[in-house]
């Protein structure tokens, strides 16, 4: 479901994750990064480059992030417009000491709409206990997605597809605590509500096959799950990090006590490495596996998420992805990028060998945006087996939820 709602998600992690810095420590060139009240420029003060951190930092509480939607599964463009309110942090004082300031207060909402008619709409708010350090965050949506399922036939080992209508209402809590400088844990707990049908227009093959999928369901269904979290974050940057570790690790239970329609446990851990071998140059790996246990919705199951490779194109009970992305700076605030990727969906331990390998390649360009920040902002090209798609990418090309 989180890849049906991609850009719902895009929303809650870039602005969850964007105010953790924005009230931060001196930086070595001594700005810092606190709202005063001065005249907004959009040129550095170290260099006289095109930069946006004092927008960011003086026009603190409004914030309109336009966005390009370029997801082949939502049709390949569209675009999205989010609106971001913050508030920061009462009587904070900025120092040199503390490393993880408090953050401010965020609330916002954002829309999208693309070629294929897909649209979606949706909030968020987000704060810091800092007296306990708990952050938590709540958000709701509704989408009206469109999106390509597929499927090999048993016997025939046929390929079919058909174009699925997903209307949903998603809520989201979550709450974590910070336990040390590096770990925190908590929990996360999402309800979905959606009316699956195939899409108007549809004359995709596959009908048969896929309706007794649908009968299964009665078309609307309902997921409640739970997940507990633990995260190990050492990155020097959340946003481009030359440095550092962040490893995810999460437990999502369904259950109909907890008033779902399925029965379920789906597992995963996610790991990002990056290092700085050379200055110019910072190379990273990207490791994924997840594993779906006893029985759910066909458009639940976890599924390979690279670049060039349209969502839920291929999917499993078990995924497992490697990837890595090599960054060089070429000219002062300007870098490109090159990275490639394997994996696999299958459904169980032994059918791994025979399932097929699922690649993508492919580079892009990235340009220092906001330097008081370390927030760099790109475009990429990736391309899969039999498809490929350009990305508009904030800080990294790699999206955590």
């Amino acid at each position: 479901m989180k890849k049906l709602l991609l850009l719902f998600a895009f929303f809650i992690v870039y602005f969850e994750s964007e105010s953790a810095e924005l009230f931060s420590k001196p930086n070595p060139a001594g700005d810092t990064a606190v709202n005063t009240k001065k005249k907004v420029s959009f040129r550095d003060s170290l260099d006289g480059a095109f930069d946006v951190s004092d927008f960011l930092i003086t026009v603190h509480g409004f914030i309109p992030v336009p966005t390009l939607v370029t997801e082949p599964a939502l049709g390949g463009i569209g675009g999205a417009l989010g609106l971001v309110f913050m508030q920061p942090p009462k009587h904070f004082v900025p120092s040199e000491k503390q490393k993880t300031p408090p953050r401010p207060t965020i609330a916002g909402a954002g829309g999208m709409y693309t070629a294929n008619n897909s649209w979606a709409a949706g909030g968020f708010y987000t704060s810091e206990w800092a007296k306990y350090g708990i952050i938590y965050t709540a958000a709701s949506a509704y989408a009206d997605i469109n999106m390509n399922f597929y499927r090999t036939l048993p016997l025939t080992e046929k390929e079919v597809h058909a174009l699925f209508n997903f209307k949903s209402i998603p809520v989201y809590v979550a709450a974590r605590k910070t336990i040390g400088e590096r770990f925190s844990a908590g929990l996360k707990y999402m309800f979905i509500k959606t009316d699956v049908s195939l899409a108007k227009g549809d004359t995709l093959d596959g009908h048969t096959f896929f309706n007794q999928l649908l009968e299964k369901l009665e078309n609307k269904t309902q997921v409640s799950r739970i997940s507990p979290t633990f995260t190990f974050d050492s990155r020097d940057n959340m946003f481009s990090p030359n440095n550092g570790i962040r490893i995810d690790a999460q437990m999502d239970w369904s259950n109909k006590a907890l008033g779902s329609d399925f029965n379920f446990i789906q597992t995963g851990v996610e790991a990002y490495g990056y290092k700085t071998f050379l200055k110019p140059w910072v190379a990273s790996l990207r490791l994924e596996w997840e594993q779906m246990f006893q029985d759910a919705a066909f458009y639940m199951l976890p599924a390979i998420s690279l670049r060039g490779v349209p969502a839920n194109r291929y999917q499993g009970s078990i995924t497992a992805l490697a990837e890595t992305e090599h960054r060089v700076n070429i000219y002062k605030r300007w870098a490109v990028v090159g990275f490639a990727g394997l994996a696999k969906a299958f459904d169980t331990y032994p059918g791994f060998s025979d399932a097929d390998w699922i690649y993508n390649y492919g580079g892009g360009i990235r340009y220092l945006i906001a330097r008081k920040f370390k927030l760099q902002m790109g475009v990429d090209v990736g391309f899969g087996p039999d498809s490929w798609g350009v990305y508009i990418v904030f800080g990294s090309g790699w999206l955590r939820d």
